[in-house]
């Protein structure tokens, strides 16, 4: 029993690392993919490079960086009244690949496509982080 913290720790710390060195991998071959191009994303209010956020998110996990931690990275478990279970089964979901039809593809556009000839789109379903909206040009006056 007294080995017992020391080994949580132990693996929760190879756990990160593993989870960072994959996150850095993915980010690595997107990179070279595109061959220089961005991959902008609607973070808040405004429009960002999805790499350069994802650089500074791996950078959150890996415990053996001296990055301080930003707790505007923290996951928020139990949103919309789910379990800490539930959380973690998403998650290894996501990290398994069982949600690609919903990842980016290199080459693709992102807006969301109408549900039906109307164009109308269902309440519930939220829009990708990759469909930003084009600023329209105004006119000065």
């Amino acid at each position: 029993m007294a080995n017992s913290r020391l080994i949580s720790q132990l693996e929760t710390d190879a756990g990160a690392w593993h989870r960072a060195r994959f996150l850095r991998r993915y980010i690595r071959a997107a990179r070279h993919a595109l061959k220089g191009r961005e991959i902008p994303a609607q973070y808040l209010q405004e429009t960002i490079s999805f790499l350069d956020w994802a650089d500074r998110y791996v950078e959150q996990l890996d415990p053996l960086t001296i990055q301080a931690r930003d707790e505007n990275f923290k996951s928020p478990h139990n949103e919309y009244g789910r379990s800490v279970d539930d959380e973690l089964k998403a998650i290894a979901a996501r990290l398994s690949g069982q949600h690609w039809e919903t990842a980016w593809k290199n080459g693709a556009h992102y807006g969301s496509k109408p549900r039906d000839p109307n164009g109308w789109r269902w309440s519930h379903q939220r829009p990708s982080v990759f469909e930003v909206e084009k600023q329209d040009e105004q006119d000065d006056d």
